[in-house]
């Protein structure tokens, strides 16, 4: 099959360079171009690097007889892995120390197993669409994206004839039809608030999305953790854990309105869970600027444990709980990776420990 019939090169006029035009200039063999192209032992050396130096100067793009390979097999129904894995994610998370981690361990996976990442950023569109991922240009999809916005967005690619039954696999929470790696959040928002339990608080503020926690899992584990904390204790969390609605928590000063209301409901609250580090930190200061003293007057806890919030010994005061991105970052590539390669319709979701580091943020609760 002669490959420049089903791709046009970007330049107009010209036509793609295909294995058989390098076979005819060289006077050899279709599949001696393919084999000495691809370094295959078969090909003498003299004979490849004559094929190589005039692929090259003939402009061959192997890249674009790659994806015509491809095209022909789809014809019948047969694939082949492109070697490209995507990435949804939310553009509001782009400029957060929380997104960086999780970035540089997918990159070190990827790079790992020899694949490339095409970032798909889905500026929180319940339609974002790839043209890559529509086209079967790649094997699997991660996503960092919420389930109420990328669900839609599942659902029309799933319609693609290009993209079918190719494994998604999604970061953090759980969506039908797609493998789940996550961090354990019960265990985080058990071991956070009985930390808190434990140092004589009772009355306990956490915050949550009243239009979105339905469908955010990460949040609802959380609360179970705090409630299991309150009830391992012998206590009736219903009277003691109060909550306010935080709208914006990639933005630490967002905190301060819901805070300040929840305290003056509840003067009897000495402890706070926050939804992230960078919460926890508008928190403080918050407090700080209003005349509450951290920890002697209310307890703070974040979470994720990416910012700091840094003393003038550059010693980070902050108690949260640490969430190991990296690893969540390199275990969502290998398994999108994997489920490709083995074309696994389906997986175990993987669970990743977290882990409480106490620091000065937290002390007993005040007589």
């Amino acid at each position: 099959m002669n490959d420049s019939l089903t791709l046009q090169p970007e330049h107009a006029g010209s036509q793609a360079v295909t294995l058989d035009d390098i076979a005819a200039r060289c006077g050899v063999g279709r599949t001696t171009v393919h084999r000495a192209l691809h370094g295959a032992p078969e090909v003498n050396e003299q004979t490849a690097t004559r094929i190589i130096a005039v692929a090259a100067e003939m402009g061959y793009d192997p890249a674009l007889h790659d994806m015509a390979r491809r095209m022909a097999k789809r014809r019948f129904g047969k694939t082949e892995l492109t070697g490209v894995v995507g990435f949804y994610f939310p553009m509001h998370l782009y400029a957060l120390n929380y997104f960086h981690r999780l970035f540089t361990g997918i990159m070190e996976a990827v790079v790992e197993e020899h694949y490339e990442l095409l970032i798909i950023p889905d500026a929180d569109k319940m339609d974002s669409l790839s043209p890559s991922a529509t086209r079967g240009n790649v094997d699997a999809i991660i996503t960092l994206s919420s389930p109420w916005v990328f669900q839609q967005t599942l659902l029309k690619l799933r319609a693609t004839p290009g993209f079918g039954t190719r494994p998604v696999v999604s970061l953090f929470n759980p969506m039908p039809g797609c493998a789940q790696v996550r961090c354990d959040d019960f265990a985080g928002g058990k071991a956070s608030a009985g930390h808190l339990l434990d140092l004589g608080h009772r009355h306990l503020l956490h915050f949550h999305r009243s239009r979105l926690d339905e469908n955010n899992q990460v949040s609802v584990q959380r609360v179970e953790g705090y409630l299991s904390a309150y009830r391992e204790r012998g206590l009736d969390p219903g009277p003691l854990l109060h909550d306010a609605d935080l709208r914006r928590v990639t933005r630490g000063d967002a905190i301060a309105e819901p805070l300040l209301a929840a305290l003056r409901a509840h003067p009897e609250i000495t402890a706070i869970l926050t939804p992230n580090d960078l919460s926890a930190i508008g928190a403080w200061r918050t407090l700080r600027e209003n005349g509450w003293r951290v920890p002697e007057d209310i307890s703070i806890i974040g979470h994720d444990d990416t910012d700091p919030f840094l003393n003038d010994h550059q010693q980070n005061l902050l108690t949260s709980v640490s969430v190991p991105l990296e690893a969540l970052g390199r275990e969502v590539a290998c398994l999108a990776i994997r489920m490709a390669r083995e074309r696994l319709a389906t997986h175990e979701p993987i669970i990743l420990p977290v882990s409480l580091s106490v620091r000065a943020s937290t002390a007993p609760a005040p007589r």
